[in-house]
């Protein structure tokens, strides 16, 4: 939080009234402590000036005093002491003698303060060898009362003088301070505090010298030096605004990446909760932007695929990464969604680990492949059965050659022979008219029968064979023609198309021993981009096993072996559309099987 900087000191708080303060203390403690000193070395001077004295007065006038004493001269001895009261300090004397005489001048000293000394009186007499006599005493009475009054007048010259002094020394320094310092600070006070991102291009200027610039100073000191954060400090948010903005646009292509990405992309958390998607993810899944909290990895992702996707989350989580691999996603409705996945950590180090997850949609990929698999197999299959009908046109061509001289010899033979021997030969020439249709079959399996193509209306030739067909029709199958457009003429060869409804017919017949019905239904379709008829022969038959299915349009494969089934019809079916530029198609289940005839209606 920024607190509001003051904008003024009240004059207390200011440096120069505190430095004020302080040197005033200081003088002040330092003053007394001499001038307490000065007045203790004076005292003892007094002291030892009185002791001085009194000494003086022992040494010149006991001797005198005891001569009067002795020789009882009151004169001489009130003399004496009134001249012992000239002395200074000395403010009272008493004598008192041995004949018990007694004098006092002066006073007592209050309380006793003072000095009180008491000399032995002795008399010596004219002889040195005469034995000193003591004949009385004297007491001198001192007072302090002058020494202190000279300590008290000399403590306050001291005091007043020095306390001038002292004042006028310290605003003299408070002067000095403040044109040197203190205003400076206070410059530097206001620059900082207007100092801002904006302000930091304005250097510090104290402006201290006019004129040629004297050495650096501590001020100037701390006005390169705050010049010098200055500096420093619109470096770093010059180098900080630039890597905000590489920052911010690197995190602007991030997003747009991840925004734009047609891969799914999400970040997890450790524990598998979804943290973001992009919308190619949520797309993919189904699942709207608010539903982002309750989405989880093991949630998301198909039951059979779920302990593989977690030992690739353990496998990225210890290295950083995993492997590409094969998954289903759960979408919102319950489908699986197959994509390919992978996983690996993202964030700033030291910063908790999350996980991205790319998962791209491969339906479309999985579909193309399943495509052109089954284009491969088609391919190789319709290698086979031209092969196959090669072969058998090549061995048709053969039997035809053989068939017709056999027919022709029959004919003559049956005309000119009679009786039994004319009806053999009828019955050969009949064998080898089915061995020639045969020979038709088989070359239309090859694709070398020679089509008569002409403009004919489609429906009615599949009403005409639908009545051919009921002379085949079992009693308990019933038959329908259903009509959805009304433009059902193409150009086709008549008798070919009429061979492959027929042929369609008749399985749907033989499929339905239990009866049902068989719908023949015609409509408009496009063939290969181009206008096309559609012919659909359903039954409710019991279907095609899944096993024989890919099999059925192969020559010679028969369900019905040695039933009279050549196994040539739906290869023939299948020849015929091949022939007309056109495709066969077959829809099977155990409720009934759909054949589909799809044709141009103009060849090529």
């Amino acid at each position: 939080m920024i607190r509001d900087y003051p904008q003024g000191l009240p004059e207390s708080r200011r440096l120069s009234m505190r430095l004020l303060a302080l040197i005033l203390l200081v003088s002040s403690v330092l003053t007394l402590t001499l001038t307490a000193w000065q007045l203790w070395a004076d005292y003892k001077r007094d002291i030892e000036g009185i002791e001085e004295r009194l000494q003086v007065l022992e040494h010149a006038t006991l001797r005198p005093l005891g001569n009067s004493v002795w020789a009882l001269n009151e004169e001489q001895i009130r003399l004496l002491l009134a001249g012992m009261l000239n002395l200074d300090a000395v403010v009272g004397v008493a004598l008192d003698t041995d004949q018990a005489r007694h004098y006092f001048l002066g006073e007592m000293p209050a309380d006793n303060a003072g000095i009180t000394r008491t000399y032995a009186l002795v008399h010596q007499g004219p002889h040195p060898t005469d034995k000193p006599l003591q004949i009385g005493t004297l007491t001198v009475y001192t007072s302090l009362d002058g020494v202190y009054a000279r300590l008290l007048d000399r403590a306050a010259n001291i005091l007043v003088g020095q306390a001038l002094k002292t004042f006028v020394v310290s605003v003299f320094i408070l002067l000095i301070v403040q044109q040197l310092v203190t205003r400076h600070l206070g410059r530097i006070a206001d620059y900082a505090r207007q100092l801002s991102a904006q302000t930091l291009d304005r250097p510090l200027q104290l402006q201290r010298h006019r004129g040629t610039p004297p050495a650096p100073d501590e001020l100037d000191q701390v006005e390169s030096a705050i010049n010098f954060m200055r500096e420093s400090l619109l470096e770093d948010m010059q180098r900080r605004a630039a890597a905000e903005q590489r920052l911010h646009a690197s995190e602007e292509r991030y997003r747009q990446l991840f925004r734009s990405s047609s891969d799914g992309l999400c970040i997890l958390d450790p524990e598998g909760h979804l943290i973001q998607a992009n919308p190619a993810f949520l797309a993919m899944l189904g699942y709207p932007p608010d539903q982002l909290p309750e989405l989880t990895l093991d949630r998301m992702t198909a039951e059979p695929w779920r302990e593989a996707d977690a030992q690739h989350v353990s496998r990225a989580l210890a290295t950083g990464s995993s492997e590409e691999y094969r998954k289903d996603l759960l979408g919102r409705d319950g489908r699986n969604v197959p994509v390919s996945a992978r996983l690996w950590i993202v964030g700033a180090p030291g910063a908790a680990r999350l996980l991205m997850q790319r998962a791209r949609d491969i339906r479309q990929e999985l579909h193309v492949e399943g495509e052109r698999l089954r284009l491969a197999q088609q391919k190789q299959e319709a290698r086979r059965l031209e092969a196959v009908g090669t072969l058998a046109g090549g061995v048709a061509h053969e039997f035809n050659n053989l068939l017709t001289p056999i027919k022709g010899y029959a004919e003559l033979i049956a005309k000119e022979a009679e009786g039994s021997t004319a009806s053999r030969a009828e019955a050969i020439v009949h064998a080898a008219e089915r061995g020639r249709r045969l020979v038709e079959k088989i070359l239309l399996l090859g694709r070398k029968g020679a089509a008569q193509r002409v403009e004919t209306d489609v429906a009615a030739l599949t009403r005409e064979t639908l009545e051919m067909a009921q002379r085949s029709r079992p009693a308990h199958v019933r038959t329908g023609l259903r009509l959805e457009t009304d433009q059902t003429r193409a150009v086709v060869d008549p008798t070919q198309l009429h061979e492959a409804v027929m042929n369609l017919l008749l399985n749907a017949f033989a499929a339905m021993p239990n009866g049902g019905d068989v719908m023949v239904t015609i409509a408009s379709a496009e063939c290969d981009g181009k206008p096309g008829l559609l012919i659909s022969v359903a039954d409710q038959g019991t279907g095609i096993a899944p096993e024989v299915l890919p099999r059925i349009f192969e020559p010679f494969y028969s369900t019905n072996g040695g039933h009279g089934n050549s196994g040539l019809g739906l290869a023939v079916v299948n020849g015929i559309m091949a022939a007309h530029g056109g495709k066969v198609g077959v829809d099977s289940s155990p409720g009934g099987t759909t054949f589909t005839l799809l044709l141009p209606r103009k060849p090529e």
